[in-house]
C-alpha cells in the first residue's frame, strides 16, 4: 500500500483576522508530491485548521483519484485542538466549524479510508506553515 504523509497548516493574523492555507505533501521516499495554499479571507486559527483539512483532502484527492481508497495517508496537523475534534476525541461546538467537519468525515469514509490525523510541532510542519505565512506576509 502506497502512503503519503500530508502536512497541513491554517494560520490568521488577529484571530479572527486575515487567514491563509497551506498544504505539503510528500511521499514514503520524502520527496515533494504536491503543494497548494491559498488566502481564506478573515478566520480564526481553528477555522483555517479546518479549511486546510478540507482542501488537502480535496487537491490530493484530485491528484490520485480513486486510488485515495488504497493508499494509507498520514495527516499531520499542528493543530492539538482541531486534530483532537477531527478524531471525535473531544466535541465540535463552533458551529461554523460543524461543517467542515461533516465534509472532512465524509470525505474520510468515501475517499480516505486509511487516513490517520496525528499532531506534528510547528517545527516539523515547517513547510506548510511557510506556504500559509507566506501570504499573510504579503
Amino acid at each position: 500500500m502506497e502512503t503519503i504523509t500530508i502536512f497541513v497548516a491554517g494560520r490568521s493574523k488577529g484571530d479572527p483576522g486575515p487567514a491563509a492555507i497551506g498544504v505539503h505533501v510528500v511521499d514514503e521516499a520524502e520527496q515533494v508530491v504536491l503543494e497548494h495554499h491559498a488566502a481564506i479571507g478573515n478566520a480564526t486559527d481553528d477555522f483555517a485548521t479546518y479549511q486546510a483539512v478540507v482542501e488537502a483532502l480535496d487537491v490530493v484527492h484530485t491528484q490520485f483519484k480513486q486510488a485515495t481508497r488504497d493508499m494509507q495517508c498520514d495527516l499531520k496537523l499542528d493543530n492539538e485542538f482541531v486534530k483532537q475534534q477531527l478524531n471525535g476525541e473531544v466535541p465540535v461546538t463552533d458551529p461554523r466549524a460543524v461543517s467542515h467537519f461533516i465534509h472532512i468525515h465524509n470525505l474520510r469514509v468515501e475517499d480516505f479510508p486509511n487516513l490517520t490525523l496525528s499532531s506534528v510541532s510547528r517545527a516539523d510542519n515547517t513547510n506548510a506553515v511557510q506556504l500559509a505565512e507566506r501570504l499573510l506576509d504579503e
